[in-house]
Order: structure tokens, then C-alpha cells, then sequence
């Protein structure tokens, strides 16, 4: 069969002389392979072997691709289901119950096969960590160029009801309307152009291709058309750990039912107030020149980059001698529909002036406005 090496389990130890046997009794005694006996991938947490139990227990695949047991129609997600990279997974893989010496963790499969050897496999069983997965996957994803993540976010924006255009002249002719450098927000419609440099912004931040939808729906939905798109404010953020002698607030997981979605009542709560929410149409007005009813506003008519909006903003705000980060989350609130999330400046300079000026006209009819 020209099989040299067979590498299994432990579990096949007390199989052993029995496969040595059968070889002796057909007298392949000299083609049989060498056998090695892997200690078994222990449960994150507590004793004994990975089961695909842990696995529906802690939320996490044990299968590597999507499953279905064809006896009960149970279907197991895998791993590439959940957007891990194969070259990734196989460096986790390979790591479990081995190392090659070093503080190097990060290997090609091409740099895997010249350093791999038996000797170095530990004989204790390797404890699986979901956690050390995802940062493999991270350190994968960084790897990769902007124009290689867009490739592969472009589908998962497709999945969501955007549509991404590499030529805007047939976009245009189709009737698409793009402001600031590629972004139609009432079609949505997209150029290449912008969907990359969204990548860009945003990359540093995934642990999978499909977390930069989370982190920036916004730059393709405005808060306006969540629901149409599914899109539940604050969902995409990371959790904060529960902490058990505090009170939970009620509101704290209200998207659709609260009276401001799709902004979380919580957030409305703490940053939407007149002391606060007046400054940011303030602010619109000055960047964009859109009427909020201050008179005898001077209008910005410079550059909209992030870079440049930033320290407009930032002086215009301390000028005016307004509280900054209240100002800052108030305007985050009404763009993003989140309290927390990326700059302002860098959302500012994605989505543009008009853009901004209809998402502050949302907020103040949405959420109220003195």
C-alpha cells in the first residue's frame, strides 16, 4: 500500500499487536509502516478527551468543515463555516501537542514540513484553546493584503444586500449616485475603491473576514435602514464580562422592542440630551452647511479626510469651549447607532456631507430634538 507512517490516536495502542500480527501472518512484514500514537486533544475545561458536546457546550465547532449526522439530520458547523483560514487552522493544528523550539508559532505549511518530527510531540494529551484559535486566524488575517481581505469580504457584503461595482461608470449610467470618493447610501452600491479602503481602516480590528461587516455596517447602512437590513444597533461590539454583583439593566439587550431602535435605549439614555445633542448639529451644520437653525454660521468648506476633520473638529469643538468626548459620543450615537466604535473623523470622511446631514436629520426626528 506504500503507506510508511501511520500516526493515530492513543486510543489505538491496544490495537497494536494485532495490526502487527496481521502484517506478520500476510508477510508484509517488510513494507509494514512505522506507528506512532498521538496523546488525545483534552476539553478546554475540565478533565478528559474533546467532544463534540464541549464543543455545542462552549460554542465552538469540532468538525472542520459543516456536518450533517445522516441518522438524526443534526447538522455541526465547521470550522471553515465559522471563517477560519485553512492555513491557519492547520499552524493551530500542528501546534497541539508539538513545537518546534522557540518562540515562533507562525509557520506555512511549506515551513511546517522541513521542522516537523515525532521526537518534539509532547506525551501529555494538548488541552484545545478556542481562544488561541481565533488568534491564529487573526494573525492570518493580518497577514493578508487589503486587496486579498476585499476579495473576500466583497461576498459577505453581497450576503447583506450591497452591492459592490469595480467600474462607477456603469454604476452611474445604471443610476447610482456616489458621494464622497465611492458610496451610493440610498441604492447601496459601492465601488471597489471605497470597499478597500474600508478594509484598510477596519482590518487591524477582525479576527474574521465576516467581524468587518460588524465593526463597520455602518459605513454601508445608515442607522435608518437597519432594520431593512437586519442590522441591530451595538450587536456587532464586544460584550463586557458580566459582572455578577451588579444589577443587570433591563434595556441592555433591547434592539428591535425599544422605543428608539434602532438605537439602545441605554445609549439614548446616557449621551442624547439636549446639553449635548445641540453641539453636534452645531457641529453638522459648520461641516456640512446643512440647516439645523444656527444663524450666522460660518460653513467649513475644506477637505473632508480623516486626517484634516480630525483637528477641525477638534478645534472647532474646543473653541467653542464644548465638553469634547460628550460631543464626540453623541455624534458617534446619531451616525453609527452605536456609543462605541470607530472615529469620528474616519466615519465622517467614508460616509460625507450629505450623508452626515441625513443621518442628523434621522436622529432628531428618531430620537427627539428640542
Amino acid at each position: 500500500m506504500e503507506i510508511t507512517e501511520v500516526i493515530r490516536g492513543e486510543e489505538w495502542l491496544p490495537s497494536l499487536p494485532l495490526h502487527y500480527l496481521l502484517y506478520e501472518a500476510f508477510g508484509w512484514t517488510d513494507t509494514m509502516p512505522r506507528f506512532a500514537h498521538l496523546s488525545l486533544l483534552l476539553k478546554p475545561d475540565g478533565k478528559g478527551k474533546l467532544s463534540k458536546r464541549d464543543g455545542d457546550r462552549l460554542g465552538f465547532p469540532v468538525f472542520p468543515l459543516r456536518w450533517q449526522n445522516p441518522e438524526t439530520g443534526e447538522v455541526s458547523r465547521g470550522y471553515r463555516e465559522d471563517g477560519y483560514f485553512p492555513e491557519a487552522f492547520v499552524n493551530l493544528l500542528a501546534f497541539l501537542g508539538w513545537n518546534p523550539g522557540g518562540e515562533r508559532e507562525l509557520y506555512t505549511i511549506d515551513e511546517l514540513v522541513p521542522v516537523f518530527s515525532l521526537d518534539r510531540v509532547i506525551r501529555s494529551g494538548a488541552r484545545f484553546n478556542v481562544e488561541k484559535a481565533k488568534w491564529f486566524n487573526k494573525e492570518y488575517l493580518r497577514m493578508k493584503t487589503t486587496p486579498e481581505l476585499t476579495d473576500l469580504f466583497v461576498p459577505v457584503l453581497e450576503e447583506h444586500g450591497c452591492k459592490v461595482v469595480d467600474c462607477p461608470c456603469n454604476a452611474l449610467t445604471a443610476g447610482a449616485s456616489f458621494e464622497g470618493f465611492g458610496a451610493d447610501f440610498a441604492n447601496h452600491i459601492f465601488t471597489r475603491e471605497y470597499v478597500e479602503a474600508v478594509v484598510e481602516l477596519v482590518k487591524e480590528r477582525a479576527t474574521f473576514v465576516a467581524d468587518m461587516w460588524d465593526i463597520a455596517a455602518y459605513l454601508f447602512v445608515a442607522p435608518s435602514d437597519f432594520e431593512a437590513f437586519g442590522i441591530k444597533a451595538g450587536a456587532g461590539l464586544p460584550q463586557k464580562p458580566v459582572d455578577p454583583n451588579r444589577p443587570v439593566d433591563p434595556r441592555a439587550k433591547v434592539f428591535d422592542d425599544s422605543k428608539t431602535a434602532p438605537f439602545l435605549a441605554k445609549d439614548v439614555d446616557k449621551f442624547w440630551n439636549p446639553d449635548h445633542y445641540e453641539h453636534c448639529f452645531e457641529v453638522c451644520q459648520y461641516i456640512t452647511g446643512a440647516e439645523f437653525g444656527f444663524d450666522d454660521l460660518d460653513v467649513y468648506r475644506g477637505p473632508i479626510d480623516a486626517a484634516t476633520l480630525e483637528k477641525v473638529l477638534e478645534d472647532y469643538i474646543k473653541m467653542r469651549e464644548y465638553p469634547m468626548g460628550k460631543v464626540m459620543n453623541s455624534l458617534r450615537l446619531a451616525l453609527t447607532g452605536a456609543a462605541s466604535g470607530l472615529g469620528i473623523a474616519a466615519v465622517l470622511s467614508f460616509i460625507g456631507r450629505k450623508e452626515f446631514a441625513r443621518r442628523m436629520t434621522f436622529a432628531a426626528t428618531r430620537l427627539g430634538r428640542i
